[in-house]
């Protein structure tokens, strides 16, 4: 699987500066043209991680040209005005990922390779923002890093399993680099595919536009499609959107989504919390836990116990946040959010080049109050 048509191909087009839109089975891609293929096959690398996790989970998947023309739906895609098609946006590509393909997507800004290993580890795939000779030519300088990604599978002995979208080899597509050698390729951004255990049959849109649905023409319509991807799992329990943002998803005005959650509201379906956002209710759990707090401050509480208690020691590195996320049956977001004021109060810090915070302090200022 790779982001061209024709993966024998891709070592005439990345080394010999063959024209992509010579390929004779451009069609596969689902390009619509030949022209349309040539100028966007070489920008697909994301769009074909996403198609290998999507056919890992389902056994299927849209053609790389459908995924392409919902992306750009999402604005996923920085498009100049001069023709030049720019790097893939991540945060609106992982809406993307998970409102029309119902796969929890979160996107990681700064990361480094122990936290693709800790996400590895616990069974997530990881699009990579890498260089393009990421498991090519692996052992050269990678020089500038831009506009490329790969989709790490895997974790064995301390070597990062990933597939390499422009690979021109077998070998360079399914790669296996050491992970110090992967760092050294990779630049710090990506992200995180949380796949179900259970396949899902994909089920592809009409194929006339006209037979799809418009946007909701008012809350009570808005409220129905809302109530529609919370039951079939689109809208998953772990998603937050804020009001804008809903009202761009679905094309709205925001005093539209404001009456649409409150209908769901009264109907147990969603609960709202102040600057943090929407997101289905989650049966037998709320935003706020037996002792009145919400999970976030719960779980810095129960750190801070810990600490004083000498759990964790002074020295210790805390276990990794997929780790705590586990635990508490929380979001990562919510483990970030959570370590926030341990930090801010010298309980932990975050060496350079370490994916663990360490505790530094078994006292702070607010644990002495």
């Amino acid at each position: 699987m790779t982001q061209y048509a024709t993966p024998d191909l891709i070592g005439a087009v990345v080394y010999e500066g063959h024209d992509p839109g010579d390929d004779p089975g451009w069609r596969d891609s689902g390009a619509t043209t030949r022209t349309l293929y040539s100028r966007w096959s070489r920008h697909l690398s994301g769009i074909a991680a996403l198609r290998m996790a999507l056919l890992h989970r389902d056994g299927q998947a849209p053609t790389l040209f459908e995924l392409l023309a919902g992306a750009r739906r999402h604005q996923a895609y920085v498009e100049h005005a001069d023709g030049r098609i720019g790097g893939l946006n991540l945060a609106p590509f992982a809406d993307y990922v998970r409102i029309s393909h119902a796969l929890p997507a979160d996107v990681h800004s700064e990361m480094t390779t122990d936290d693709v290993v800790d996400l590895l580890d616990g069974g997530h795939m990881v699009m990579a923002s890498a260089s393009k000779e990421t498991g090519r030519r692996p052992k050269r300088d990678p020089g500038k890093i831009e506009d490329h990604m790969v989709l790490a599978i895997g974790h064995e002995a301390g070597h990062i399993h990933f597939r390499n979208p422009a690979g021109h080899t077998k070998q360079a597509r399914e790669a296996v680099l050491p992970v110090s050698r992967f760092a050294a390729h990779f630049d710090g951004q990506g992200v995180s595919l949380d796949l179900p255990g259970s396949p899902r049959p994909y089920i592809p849109p009409p194929a006339d536009p006209k037979l799809r649905r418009g946007k909701p023409q008012n809350a009570q319509e808005l409220a129905a499609r809302m109530r529609e991807r919370i039951e079939d799992g689109r809208w998953a329990s772990d998603q937050t959107y804020t009001k804008a943002q809903l009202a761009d998803l679905f094309d709205v005005a925001q005093e539209t989504v404001t009456t649409a959650l409150a209908i769901l509201r009264h109907k147990g379906l969603v609960e709202t919390r102040s600057k943090i956002g929407t997101r289905p209710k989650i049966a037998n759990r709320s935003w706020t836990t037996p002792d009145g707090l919400s999970h976030s401050a719960h779980i810095t509480r129960t750190l801070r116990a810990r600490i004083a208690e000498g759990k964790y020691p002074a020295g210790d590195a805390l276990p990794s946040q997929v780790e705590l996320a586990r635990e508490f049956e929380v979001a990562r977001s919510v483990i970030q959010y959570a370590l926030q004021p341990l930090k801010s109060n010298g309980l932990i810090t975050r060496p350079p080049r370490s994916n663990r915070f360490v505790v530094t302090a078994v006292k702070d200022e607010e644990s002495a109050r």
